[in-house]
């Protein structure tokens, strides 16, 4: 007899999508979202999230740079110490570079600057820079 509910033993959607080999960035927020649900009826746990956490992990440890919005007083420069102690590598001051200044008053990049994610993204490649964070 079937019943209309899982239970943690059964295979999950996200279960299965995990063990799928490569899974990139936007099927990992899809596997991620299915897991909060699960997790939001009680049907999944600690095994599911340790396996879509190592899953994710993986994923991320391919990446060749990452760039993170610092948002002041939440741990942006704690981030950038502890990317530089594993291997990253980033603008010298606090990860970020100078013409990345608060515009908190609003304002522009100076010309000369990167102005779009692509171009930025090109400049830290150009830079070997593989840690940067934005500081507005």
């Amino acid at each position: 007899s079937s019943s209309s509910s899982s239970s943690l033993a059964e295979p999950s959607h996200f279960e299965l999508a995990l063990s799928a080999e490569g899974l990139n960035e936007s099927r990992l927020q899809d596997v991620r979202r299915s897991l909060a649900g699960a997790i939001e009826a009680k049907l999944a746990g600690a095994p599911q999230v340790k396996s879509y956490t190592r899953q994710y992990l993986q994923s991320f440890s391919q990446r060749k740079a990452i760039f993170f919005h610092h948002v002041s007083k939440t741990g942006g420069t704690t981030l950038c110490t502890c990317g530089s102690l594993n291997g990253c590598k980033a603008p010298e001051k606090n990860c970020h570079e100078s013409f990345d200044r608060p515009l908190w008053e609003g304002g522009y990049r100076r010309i000369a600057s990167p102005q779009t994610c692509e171009a930025m993204a090109e400049y830290n490649k150009g830079l070997h820079i593989t840690l940067e964070g934005d500081e507005n």
